[in-house]
């Protein structure tokens, strides 16, 4: 089974999210509250990431569409270019 494991931070730093299945849209998944209520989602907000098995095509458009890249399985500490673009994702082993 493919999992990925998206971090808000560079270094694995900050909130994480744990996908398993392709994701058309990351604004529909919440990062957390914020002391003033608003919520902040993980469209756009990733910049690390650990691709567990598998491998994934992240676009910087909702539903699949935009520029992509692929990621096969291992840790990136830094997403080379795609730091805080990531709108969906797609999951493939």
């Amino acid at each position: 089974m493919t999992k990925v494991t998206l971090y808000e931070h560079e270094d694995f730093g900050g909130e994480h999210l744990d996908l398993f299945t392709d994701d058309s849209t990351l604004a529909n998944d919440t990062m957390h509250w914020f002391l003033w209520a608003v919520t902040a989602t993980w469209d756009n907000n990733a910049s690390s990431m650990i691709v567990h098995e598998g491998a994934v095509t992240v676009y910087d458009g909702k539903s699949y569409t935009g520029q992509s890249g692929t990621f096969g399985e291992g840790e990136y500490a830094s997403l080379s270019g795609w730091e805080d673009k990531i709108s969906s994702m797609d999951l493939w082993g």
